[in-house]
């Protein structure tokens, strides 16, 4: 286990990273294990913009999606004074997010639960719409972007704000897409190289965006379907 100080925007944070959790079918690591460059481009931007300027945290309903042992974000969002957060992974990552709950003192307003996407009887176990959604260096897979779509359908309501941090890679724009077919748009918020203030917790280099997504009106759905099969 490694452990890093992190301070986001002035303030700091404790993040226990794990380095023996693997997929119990493959044998792979996994990445969830490790905080990743997103989830510190998100952290710094919920501070810096969404909560002064687009929706402030106070008295919310917050969720992580995929929130890896960090569960940074969240974290960040309850310390701008979320009533109540949840972080969400599968299973084996669980303890360590449990772990760097209790090591940032969150324990009153922050639960850890397991949300496998796409799957109904997990995320009945949450039981509920949210003010905001959080998700940071999720896209990958096309299988992936339809379970999240099915998930992100469920925890939705009509003014939930969705907002994602990703790295800018090759299949970014594909996964944009497959999520679109689920009724999902993208609108980019804010483009970064590198992040202002916290250079030196950045891993590597890289391009990061912060988008908003954005449940779509089946007409638009219908329409994007009739385009890519014309």
């Amino acid at each position: 286990m490694t452990t890093r100080k992190i301070e986001i925007a002035g303030h700091q944070y404790t993040v226990l990273e794990q380095e023996d959790v693997y997929d119990s079918v493959t044998g792979h690591p996994l990445t969830g294990s490790w905080l990743w460059n997103s989830s510190l481009v998100l952290s710094d931007w919920l501070v810096t913009e969404a909560h002064l300027h687009l929706f402030p945290l106070n008295g919310k309903n917050v969720i992580e999606l995929g929130a890896g042992s960090a569960g940074l974000p969240g974290l960040t969002a309850a310390r701008l004074g979320a009533s109540r957060v949840f972080l969400t992974d599968v299973a084996p990552i669980l303890p360590g997010l449990r772990r760097n709950v209790e090591a940032n003192g969150a324990g009153e307003q922050v639960e850890v639960r397991e949300l496998a996407w796409g799957s109904e009887e997990s995320a009945r176990g949450i039981g509920e719409e949210f003010d905001v959604v959080l998700m940071s260096d999720v896209f990958f897979g096309a299988e992936e972007a339809r379970e999240l779509g099915k998930t992100l359908r469920g925890l939705c309501g009509e003014r939930t704000r969705v907002w994602a941090a990703s790295e800018v890679r090759d299949w970014t724009g594909f996964w944009l897409e497959e999520l679109g077919r689920e009724g999902f748009g993208a609108v980019e918020l804010a483009f970064r190289l590198g992040g202002p203030g916290y250079e030196g917790e950045l891993v590597g280099e890289g391009s990061f965006v912060v988008y908003e997504i954005l449940r779509m009106a089946q007409n638009e759905v219908a329409q994007r379907s009739w385009l890519e099969s014309s």
